[in-house]
């Protein structure tokens, strides 16, 4: 979440609320309004879906990419291991 929006408060709604019912013109209840429109009246949107979504894939990437060096590393390691013993005589 970006530290730099500003998110409209509880009270705020309801302020605005309160003033979309009051300029109803025949007083009757007015249906909710969406939230999209909420949104538009108080100046608030909703961050851009595709940032969060660039980041998800990037952690399985970097563990696999983890796994096979460390699978890697270890093979190397044993195979040096192997060819410096001294094998043992039949």
């Amino acid at each position: 979440m970006d530290a730099n929006r500003r998110h409209p408060s509880k009270e705020e709604v309801r302020a605005w609320m309160a003033r979309r019912q009051v300029s109803s013109r025949a007083g009757l209840p007015l249906p909710l309004p969406s939230p999209d429109e909420i949104r538009r009246e108080l100046g608030w949107h909703q961050l851009p879906v595709a940032r969060q979504e660039a980041a998800i894939p990037a952690l399985p990437l970097l563990l696999a990419e983890l796994a096979a060096l460390t699978a890697v590393t270890w093979y190397w390691l044993l195979l040096q291991l192997a060819r410096d013993c001294p094998r043992p005589l039949p």
